[in-house]
């Protein structure tokens, strides 16, 4: 109605189930995003933190005029971090809908132009990520994964990211929804995760589609969860894009230190390592086969299936 621009924090729990216009994707990536926050003349933060993701909603971020209106439910998360302009208790849903039908009832304007704006950077954005993507071609890279991912995804899928640079793709090209029953690491960005949640997922949605998209170095802190998983006849797939580093770490320490810091990581036949506790395990080096492979282990139910992509190390920043 007011034509709002949306974004939710990266890592955090979606909220957006189905594709909408003015939904901008995530917010405080470290590969970056669209300018959105400095410009706008009102923030309204529902549920949730002013963390480094939101640059704590500091006045170095936003405007200099700019008014903040912060909703949550929880009394001291009202009082967590900066004042706002304005607080309000409440469930954010019942909040904004009261703030829609008060925007209604008071003829306010709807935002068109900026948000036509916002979807000119959106889409100059990820249209740069796509060429970043492109350029580190022949080789097979972490878009071609999140995109092949995003193409077997359902509205029933449990999407579980966990990894470094292989979700920073993940958070910048499947932006055009981004719904509850995809699940992150949230704030802290601890990694390891991915495993266990997969076998809880399952557990939890038993007739739901279970994907984890995980990176190497993420994969492997938890790896013998495998023999759990077999075991206890709980079926997920495991797409493991394979850069053979801590990737989001070498970007970092590169970009510091031009050094790679002993973040480098040797080559692991995590297909084997699945057959070994009991699991399907399939070595992907075909990126136009992983489709096919995505589509066949959907079906199996009889134990997790673990596809291993090598990729060329990157990410979707500068």
């Amino acid at each position: 109605q007011q034509c709002v621009p949306v974004c939710v924090p990266i890592w955090d729990r979606g909220c957006v189930p189905k594709p909408i216009e003015p939904f901008m994707g995530v917010i405080g990536a470290a590969c970056g995003g669209p300018q959105l926050l400095p410009d706008a003349d009102v923030v309204i933060v529902a549920g949730a933190a002013f963390d480094y993701r939101v640059g704590q909603i500091a006045p170095s971020v936003l405007r200099d005029d700019a008014k903040v209106i912060r909703i949550d439910a929880d009394s001291a998360q009202l009082r967590a971090g900066l004042e706002a302009n304005v607080c309000i208790q409440g469930s954010p849903a019942t909040v904004l809908d009261q703030l829609t039908g008060a925007c209604a009832a008071a003829n306010i304007p709807p935002a068109s132009d900026w948000l036509k704006e916002a979807c000119k950077r959106r889409a100059v954005h990820r249209q740069l990520c796509h060429d970043r993507a492109a350029a580190l071609k022949p080789g097979a890279t972490g878009a071609d994964v999140a995109l092949a991912v995003q193409r077997a995804l359902t509205d029933d899928t449990i999407l579980l990211v966990d990894g470094g640079n292989i979700g920073q793709w993940m958070h910048q090209l499947l932006t055009d929804h981004y719904p509850s029953r995809w699940v992150t690491c949230g704030a802290s960005g601890v990694v390891g995760w991915g495993l266990p949640g997969a076998l809880a997922a399952r557990a939890a949605y038993p007739d739901a589609p279970v994907i984890l998209l995980s990176g190497d170095g993420a994969f492997t802190f938890t790896v013998a969860e495998l023999e759990c998983a077999a075991r206890q006849k709980l079926p997920f797939v495991a797409v493991v894009a394979d850069d053979q580093q801590w990737g989001i770490s070498v970007t970092a320490h590169m970009r510091e230190y031009d050094n790679d810091l002993y973040s480098l990581l040797g080559p692991t036949r995590l297909d084997t390592v699945a057959h070994g506790f009991g699991c399907h395990g399939l070595y992907c080096d075909d990126i136009t086969q992983l489709d096919a492979a995505l589509h066949a282990a959907l079906t199996r139910t009889d134990a997790p299936t673990v596809i291993q992509v090598p990729i060329m190390p990157s990410w979707p920043g500068d």
